[in-house]
């Protein structure tokens, strides 16, 4: 009895050990195990929450792994956003250049404007086109 004891639990043993390195596929011995009508209570007991644990392990690593999956997929999602953002705000500071520039245009025929609609101004272009009227109707220069 000592030896067939001895053998279920190296048996025990061997699926846990199995169940440690991340195999699962010795669950249904170890389940026979716990139901096994010829062992003891104590090595049914080891043998139904050694199961239980792998079965919890096992969804766990399940969970885990399915919600890596979905890191990685919401980690390439957001490159691509990243990327596009890139994009759009070169496209941004590009079109914000170009509207300085026409701003910087608009600002200066405006200003221009206010110097050239001023009475002063236009009392000067009159000053100024009568003495080149006298100069090209004044006398000639031997």
């Amino acid at each position: 009895m000592a030896k067939h004891t001895d053998r279920i639990l190296a048996k025990l043993s061997t699926l846990c050990q199995s169940i440690a390195a991340g195999r699962y596929d010795g669950l249904d011995e170890l389940f026979a195990l716990a139901d096994a009508q010829h062992l003891s209570e104590d090595i049914k007991g080891l043998a139904e929450a050694f199961g239980l644990m792998a079965v919890q392990i096992e969804a766990r690593e399940f969970r885990l792994g399915t919600m890596i999956e979905e890191l990685e997929e919401t980690g390439r999602q957001l490159s691509v956003a990243k990327e596009q953002l890139a994009r759009e705000n070169t496209t941004l500071k590009l079109e914000v250049n170009r509207l300085r520039i026409e701003i910087d245009h608009t600002r200066k025929d405006q200003e221009v404007a206010e110097i050239t609609d001023t009475d002063y101004f236009q009392e000067l272009q009159l000053r100024a086109r009568a003495l080149r009227e006298r100069r090209n109707t004044g006398p000639k220069d031997p």
